[in-house]
């Protein structure tokens, strides 16, 4: 009995399998925008501010941030916590002062604000406590000289200088004084050698 032979069945080339397409993923955004890191530069100034007890300066550091960084809605929470730790550390200051160091505290608080008459009556209640006192004497010139008073403000830096020196340098590189600073007497009066060289 004869068997047929089998043909040997030809096997398929084996075809290399097509790795996918590898997909168009778009680059990763940012987890911070450059307005947050912004934000966040605004924060730390103004913390910064508060642990020197700058409390009106850091006020303003915090009001400008939840003006300006709307939609930092993280950032916004926290500046409106310190908002209110600024207000109450403000709000706390006696309404009556009682010594020169209070009259002077408040005096200070109403510079900062610019307000320069409510300064200088609280400077002026300062030196009737304390006559002598340079700080008062040197804020009260720098009331005047933010006032554009410039006899003032000559006047009183000079007696701040004579109880006490280093006010002059304090006054060769304060920025209130600007608005005089060109002027002969104050240049005479913070810088008198190089004043008597030209």
């Amino acid at each position: 009995m004869t068997t047929s032979k089998k043909k040997p069945v030809k096997k398929a080339p084996v075809r290399a399998q097509k790795k996918p397409a590898a997909r168009k993923v778009a680059p990763a955004k940012p987890r911070y925008s450059e307005q947050y890191e912004r934000a966040i530069k605004e924060f730390e100034k103004g913390v910064l501010l508060l642990q020197k007890k700058d409390f009106s300066e850091g006020l303003a550091v915090f009001h400008h941030i939840l003006e300006t960084y709307s939609e930092e809605s993280e950032i916004l929470d926290r500046a409106r916590q310190y908002v209110s730790i600024c207000e109450g550390h403000l709000h706390t200051r006696p309404a009556r002062p009682t010594g020169a160091a209070d009259h002077y505290h408040v005096g200070v608080y109403h510079l900062n604000r610019a307000e320069t008459d409510a300064a200088l009556k609280q400077f002026e209640l300062a030196l009737q406590n304390k006559p002598n006192d340079d700080m008062v004497h040197y804020a009260i010139a720098v009331a005047h000289a933010v006032g554009g008073d410039k006899t003032r403000a000559i006047t009183s830096l000079q007696e701040a200088i004579r109880l006490n020196d280093r006010n002059r340098v304090y006054a060769q590189n304060d920025p209130d004084f600007d608005r005089i600073r060109d002027e002969h007497e104050f240049i005479q009066l913070v810088e008198p050698e190089d004043a008597g060289a030209n």
